[in-house]
This record gives C-alpha cells, structure tokens and sequence, in this order.
C-alpha cells in the first residue's frame, strides 16, 4: 500500500487530500492492515469540535464511499479532543472496515441470565415464551444441589420454572460433552439444537449430550421445572477447555444474546375478535426469522399452512447500540401487542385492517431489551410488520433488521399439523394411486 497527502492546507484547518493506492493487496493481520483514518488538531487547543468541525468524504474514484462529520461523531474524538477517529479500511480487502456513526456494541457481560417463573407445574418442561418471569437476575454457575427446601433467593420450594439463557465461550474448538443433572425435568438448547433431553417427573437424573463446538460464542439455553417434592439442578461440560474433566460451567457464561433475528411460533386455531391468550399452548410451527415483515395479503404468508384463522407469537431482544429515546411500531391486520421489556407498549389489538399503532421508550439503554410480539389473523387479509426509530436507525422508521434483533437459543417442540404418513391406496394396479394424508396415530 502507498499513501501521498496530495494536498495540505497547514495554515488553517483544511482541506487536505490523501492519495492511497494498492489497498486492498495488503497481507496479514489487522495491526499491520488496517488503515486507519484520524484527524489531527495541530494547535493542540483541544477545540477541535467547536471550531475546526472537521469533515471526511471518503471516495473510491469518483464514487463517494461515505462522508462524516465529527458533530456526528463525538464518541471517536480522542479523550484529550485533538485527535479524531473517522473511519477504518480493511487493507486486504479494500472495503469499509469502521466508522465512527457506528453505535458500539453493548458491552459483553459475565454469568447468565436466570428468570424465575411461580405457576403450577405439569408434568413436563413448560413453554415459557408468554410468561413474565416473577425474579430475573444474573447467576455465575447453574449448581443447585438436590434439596427439599427452597433454593437461595427463591419463593418457593415447589411448582416453579426457570430459563436460564445467554452464551457460553469455548476457548478451544472440539468436542464436548454437556450434562444435564435436574430433579424434576430440564432441556438444553445449543445454538439451534436441543442438545440434552432431561425432560419429565423424576429425582435427580444426569443426562447427557455431545457436540462439536467451534472456539468463540455459541448460544445457550436451560429450561427447567419443579413440580414437588426434591429439587436440583445442576449444569456440567467435559473437553479441551477443561483438560477433559467433568466440571461445572462457571467463568465462561455470558448474558449477552448472541443469534440474529426472532423465534416465530404459530398457531393454528380458531379465532375472535381479540388477541387469545397463548400462555401453555404448544405452537404447529416454529422457526428462526429475519425481521417480522409480512405485508399485508390475502394469501398465505410464505412457510404458513393457513392464511386464515392463526396465531403468532416473535419472542426475542431488541439489541439497542445507541442509547437514547426509540419509537417502536406494530402495523397489523388483525390485532396485535408489543412488549418491550416485559411492559405492554403497543395495544393495536381486535378486528381490522393493517392499521399502525406505536409507542415510545425514553432512554432505552445500550443492552438487549425483551421483545415480545404477538398478532392473530381471523379472515380476509392478514399483514404484520414491526418497524422502529431511534439513534440506531438514524432517527428513520425502518423495518427492525436482523442486526438489530437477538433470540435465545433454539424453538420450542411443536405439535405439527401436518405431521402423519402418507397412505397410498391402489384399486387397480393399472392406475395412479388415490393419495390421502392418515394421521398417524391410527396405526
């Protein structure tokens, strides 16, 4: 790579023009190939802001790649305010890197996050997507040995759930195994698959599974219950990170969300004139998406078995980078609700066409916030989008990306509609089958 200042106005504060050619053929890492572009205040006045107000265009020919403001860009100005940090090239590949109007990420947080639920208990793991946890707060380890008293900061001893959910970090990609030691039922969820199936009434029971994890964050989720009786919970994994010992998950948990996008469960049921309360029932379907952006139709919306006649639920984070105030929006046809943080926001519920209701959350701050949205489809058309404004959109409604939504790992079990074997009867050998779908719990 070479680089010429073809122009340089050094009595005042500018314009400069700096030449680079041969970007993009650099090899190595980022410290010997990243290029990075700061603006320097020679009279060291530390007034760079209030009166130099530097600006950078950023051209790749005659094409203007990007052009910054250091008005816009306070949080890149130097601690001692005479240097200024205004973008960042990849020298390997010759694409924009970084720069400064990006919103910083939230900082990555130790444990997990632990979300206590007080209902009566059935006899297996409980959905828990609809409920609002009664205790949440942050643990370092899931180790809870068996006991018929209640655990340390909770109600009660029986007839309670709990999720915990976040990241885990594996310094050494491989294979480990993972185990599930619980009294009564527990199921984990690595990344997209359940990987341990503890579930069910039963005393303390280790179960097990294995995987190949790569090094870096992957996705976690425990979900456990307690009907009556004893209690326990314990979580352990065994690999390169622990010289192959079987040890109990501690200083490697993270509460950061880490998978893009939502969990989208559907439900398929007759419908009224109002949003049904989906607290226990089991979805048909379920799957990761992207954004929830369904214009309105009167056909199916693409992957649904019905276009009338359902329910659905997105369960995820919204992942703020900038902190400050958000608009959030719901446009739906039928009714839908938003929560944000577990506090209702947006009520657009009963019968109607796509009609837009919003609401607004004064200083949400840098973090992942819960995100619950659920709408139902009675007849005629259906749509459903959900759209935001705030410091990370540039104060423009848009459709929430995927950048800006987080989900827990994994989907719940689903009762699949159309699940069965399919039955070929033949009346003439001569003939093409007569083909009907047969449940198949008839055989």
């Amino acid at each position: 790579m070479r680089g010429v200042l073809e122009k340089d106005d050094t009595n005042g504060y500018g314009p400069e023009t700096v030449y680079l050619s041969n970007v993009g053929k650099c090899v190595g890492g980022s410290s010997a190939c990243d290029i990075k572009y700061m603006v320097n205040d020679y009279t060291q006045s530390k007034e760079m802001l209030s009166k130099g107000k530097p600006q950078v265009t950023l051209y790749t020919g005659s094409r203007v790649a990007g052009t910054w403001k250091l008005e816009d860009c306070k949080t890149s100005l130097s601690a001692n305010k005479n240097w200024w940090h205004a973008f960042t090239i990849d020298g390997k590949t010759n694409k924009l890197k970084w720069s400064c109007d990006t919103p910083p990420l939230p900082p990555v947080k130790d444990g997990i996050r632990e979300e206590v639920y007080y209902f009566k208990q059935g006899d297996k793991v409980p959905i828990l997507n609809s409920r609002v946890p009664d205790m949440s707060r942050t643990v370092y380890n899931i180790n809870y040995g068996s006991t018929s008293g209640k655990w340390k900061g909770f109600r009660t001893n029986d007839n309670f759930a709990v999720r915990w959910e976040g990241a885990i970090r594996m310094t050494t990609g491989g294979q480990y195994t993972w185990f599930l030691t619980s009294d009564d039922g527990s199921n984990m969820w690595l990344d997209e698959a359940m990987l341990v199936h503890n579930d069910g009434l039963h005393g303390m029971k280790v179960m097990t599974g294995t995987a190949v994890s790569p090094a870096g964050l992957s996705a976690i989720r425990i979900d456990y219950f307690e009907k009556g009786g004893g209690a326990g919970m314990k979580f352990e994994y065994q690999g390169s990170d622990t010289s192959n010992k079987r040890v109990v998950v501690a200083d490697n948990l993270r509460v950061n969300p880490i998978l893009g996008g939502l969990s989208e469960e559907v439900f398929y049921f007759d419908q009224g004139s109002k949003l049904s309360d989906l607290r226990g029932r089991t979805p048909n379907q379920a799957r990761e998406v992207d954004t929830v952006n369904y214009p309105g139709t009167s056909e199916k919306w693409s992957g649904f078995q019905k276009e009338d006649h359902f329910a659905v639920r997105w369960t995820g984070f919204a992942w703020i980078r900038a902190a400050g105030d958000y608009t959030f929006y719901i446009e739906s046809d039928d009714g839908s609700k938003l929560w944000i943080k577990d506090k209702l926001l947006c009520d657009n519920d009963g019968l109607h066409g796509m009609k837009v209701k919003d609401g607004t959350v004064k200083a949400l701050k840098t973090d992942a916030h819960r995100l619950r949205l659920e709408m139902f489809e009675k007849g005629g058309g259906a749509g459903a989008i959900l759209s935001y404004k705030g410091p990370d959109s540039q104060d423009k409604k848009v459709v929430m990306p995927k950048a800006a939504l987080k989900k827990p790992a994994g989907e719940p079990e689903v009762d699949d509609l159309a699940a069965g074997l399919k039955e070929e009867i033949f009346y003439d050998f001569k003939a093409q089958p007569n083909i009907q779908n047969t449940d198949a719990t008839q055989f």
